[in-house]
């Protein structure tokens, strides 16, 4: 595990890390949640007495322990992409966050007191072309030199497991180091030149606000890295 790497260019590969029967397993789970790939996955949930959400809304208050105690994924899809977040019922949940993969984040945010902030699996479906010349870019979170400098770490990763094997061109993740480079660079102007401004921020405007003042950095095409796994790597994105 090179945090050193990780730093630099925005995300590092684990090999192997997860068991390829747990892959397996959690496949099998995602196509008899949303039916066999290239035919309707909203008929499908629906004609089995499932729901889709609308993304992120909130499905009942947390304080009602008989809904969470007992209800189904969140689920959504969107033409050919679809996606099943936690409550994920299945123990292959657990088999999907090994040992090995809970040390890699103990030893990147540098504690052993770690959480999940939440699990969503993910199946997207051959889409024909034509394609986009020009994939949607996004940063999710922002954070300031501080938090990244911090011990334990005051900020979060991605982890990405490969329940299939992914190509080059199969759906793969784009990722823009020097993008990510410019972006650190921003964190760091605030936080010399607008450290009043910075301490202010508290909780989502970290995500929001700061990631709108940060974020704004354009990736041509020739920046781009495709992120390719084989089954059972892990890919761990800053």
């Amino acid at each position: 595990m090179d945090c050193g790497l990780l730093e630099e260019r925005g995300y590092v590969i684990l090999k192997g890390v997860v068991p390829r029967a747990a892959c397996a397993r959690a496949r099998a789970l995602i196509d008899s949640t949303f039916g066999p790939p290239g035919q309707s996955a909203e008929q499908y949930i629906r004609g089995h007495g499932g729901e889709l959400s609308h993304y992120l809304t909130a499905r009942a208050p947390v304080d009602d322990h008989d809904f969470w105690e007992t209800c189904g994924p969140f689920l959504q899809s969107k033409n050919f992409y679809h996606d099943m977040r936690h409550p994920i019922r299945s123990s292959v949940a657990a088999e999907c966050i090994p040992p090995t993969l809970v040390g890699a984040m103990q030893r990147v945010l540098r504690s052993t007191d770690i959480k999940l902030a939440q699990q969503y699996w993910v199946r997207t479906d051959y889409r024909p072309p034509p394609y986009n010349d020009h994939p949607g870019m996004h940063m999710d979170h922002a954070c300031l030199p501080w938090q990244r400098e911090a011990t334990p770490q005051q900020t979060y990763y991605l982890c990405q497991v490969a329940l299939n094997d992914i190509p080059p061109g199969g759906a793969a993740t784009l990722v823009s180091p020097q993008a990510l480079r410019r972006a650190k660079a921003t964190a760091a102007r605030l936080q010399r030149e607008e450290p009043e401004w910075c301490a202010a921020l508290q909780d989502e405007q970290f995500r929001t606000t700061l990631t709108g003042r940060c974020g704004e950095q354009p990736a041509g095409p020739d920046e781009l890295v495709e992120v390719v796994m084989e089954e059972g790597d892990v890919a761990i994105m800053v």
